[in-house]
């Protein structure tokens, strides 16, 4: 009931007249993204699951009459494009929050977040809500980046807190009030013109298990690295099957509007990689194909994945 009244608010949002949207500063918007994907040695299929960020939603912000502060809110449904015998329409709740956010001060939000964890790992991945992210079949990134719950990359049941920025700087953290968690996280977070840094901490209230990573983005000409290392601190919270700590590192070359991708990363079992090309059709389209292994032996896996996304 949740998600399909959340649906309707979504859409709702098409209907409104213009001279009530024009109030303040509202904006609805999309992301439409289909693949055709083909695993080891199975046939090709189309896919449009919940996995590649199909979603519509509306954001925005309005002055109050506290110092500087502006009230903002979101409110976001994902949705299944294509999925084998899976009917399309809404799925899960996204990011859904209501906060006040000042220049001076920073933002505070409660409600449905993707955490700062998460934030900072589909920063650095080129092919992030693809089939080839690196959360995903490759597994260079840990399940903390992915998800919808009290223990996931985008976490219900929370209050999240970004401060002003000083200098590039931000102090970050998020804290979830779920029954028995009670998960937290903490990082800091740097961003200016070509160049990122990011160290980010996270508690398992339920378990009492600890997680941390820090990581970099640097663009330079046309050219970008970055890489980002996870560390756990006996293999059981960090880790897809509890394996171990991760590395992921990429690379992308910019050419006009087509952008070349190379990743690698290990996850304690094997090293994956990616290679693939990315175009843009314009500021809102882009289309890809990439090629994914996520290593050698019992585990090894294929994947070749092309797709379109587009955005209003």
């Amino acid at each position: 009931m949740r998600t399909k009244l959340i649906a309707v608010a979504c859409a709702a949002v098409f209907v409104l007249p213009v001279s009530v949207m024009a109030v303040d500063n509202h904006r609805a918007y999309g992301h439409l993204h289909l693949s055709v994907d083909k695993l080891d040695d199975s046939g090709y299929v189309i896919s449009g699951d919940s996995s590649k960020g199909s979603r519509i939603g509306m954001k925005g912000s309005m002055d109050t009459n506290v110092s500087d502060f502006k009230a903002v809110y979101k409110i976001e449904a994902g949705m299944i494009l294509e999925d084998g015998d899976s009917p399309a329409g809404f799925t899960e709740q996204r990011d859904t929050w209501v906060g006040m956010s000042s220049k001076s001060f920073g933002t505070f939000r409660l409600g449905t977040i993707g955490t700062p964890y998460k934030a900072s790992g589909k920063l650095i991945d080129p092919l992030y809500e693809t089939s080839a992210e690196a959360r995903g079949v490759v597994k260079t990134m840990s399940a903390h980046h992915r998800g919808t719950g009290d223990d996931k990359g985008r976490s219900t049941n929370t209050v999240r807190f970004d401060s002003a920025s000083l200098g590039g700087v931000k102090a970050v953290g998020h804290y979830n009030f779920a029954p028995g968690d009670n998960n937290m996280g903490l990082g800091l977070h740097y961003k200016k013109d070509d160049v990122a840094f990011f160290i980010d901490y996270l508690n398992s209230g339920a378990t009492d298990k600890t997680a941390m990573k820090f990581g970099s983005k640097v663009k330079t000409g046309a050219a970008s690295f970055a890489f980002q290392y996870e560390l756990d601190d006996d293999g059981s919270v960090a880790v897809v099957d509890g394996a171990g700590d991760q590395f992921f590192f990429a690379t992308t070359y910019e050419m006009d509007a087509t952008a070349l991708t190379f990743t690698i990363g290990n996850n304690n079992k094997e090293t994956g990689y990616t290679l693939g090309t990315m175009h843009k059709l314009n500021k809102a389209a882009k289309v890809y194909l990439v090629y994914v292994n996520d290593g050698s032996g019992d585990f090894d896996t294929s994947l070749f994945t092309g797709g379109m996304m587009v955005s209003f």
